[in-house]
């Protein structure tokens, strides 16, 4: 896959199984919370979250560990998520959404 249909395909999961969150952390230096902002997915199948990580990390920066997490409800399948905190990347992914929201198009 070339840049662009990775961006789309992140784009895609971000309408379809990703989310992006938002949290307040404290900055010490600025002695105030801050707005902090991440992509993440939770799946069963391993195979769409590596690939997933895969091609955020063409564009994010930072760690992108896959993490393993054992459902503790009895009827639930075990998940693996995998996440991007890196604040640029996050930031840009949303004003990406919001224009696709306005317009319907993609034109990237």
């Amino acid at each position: 896959m070339n840049k662009k249909q990775e961006l789309q395909y992140i784009l895609g999961c971000l309408f379809g199984d990703a989310y992006i969150t938002k949290s307040k952390i404290w900055k010490v230096k600025k002695n105030c919370y801050i707005d902090w902002y991440a992509i993440d997915l939770n799946a069963v199948d391993l195979d769409f979250v590596t690939f997933f990580r895969d091609c955020v990390r063409q564009f994010g920066r930072g760690k992108l560990n896959i993490l393993f997490d054992k459902s503790k409800v009895k009827n639930w399948n075990d998940q693996y998520k995998v996440g991007c905190s890196d604040q640029i990347f996050v930031k840009k992914m949303k004003i990406i959404i919001f224009l696709l929201d306005k317009t319907g198009k993609m034109s990237i």
